[in-house]
């Protein structure tokens, strides 16, 4: 399971009750919303030994880029324009 970090707009919502619409609209890139509750759902926070995995991708994933963003560099400052 994956979830992106939580956002103060996201944050503003809660205390809302299923149905209760927010008083005060959410700016969210220079626009407003007003925001309804339609249902609540439980969170499901992983454990360790679920999100392992996960975590052991995006840390991997990490490494590539910086290896590939450090070649890039490294071809770049030698690099020699021809005409």
């Amino acid at each position: 399971m994956h979830s992106a970090p939580v956002t103060d707009e996201q944050v503003k919502v809660v205390g809302l009750s299923v149905g209760e619409i927010k008083r005060a609209p959410i700016l969210i890139d220079d626009k407003l919303y007003f925001v309804k509750l339609d249902a609540v759902r439980p969170v499901k926070i992983p454990t360790l030994m679920d999100a392992r995995e996960i975590i052991r991708r995006q840390l991997q994933n990490a490494s590539r880029r910086e290896a590939s963003s450090a070649l890039d560099n490294q071809l770049i400052a030698g690099a020699v324009i021809q005409q």
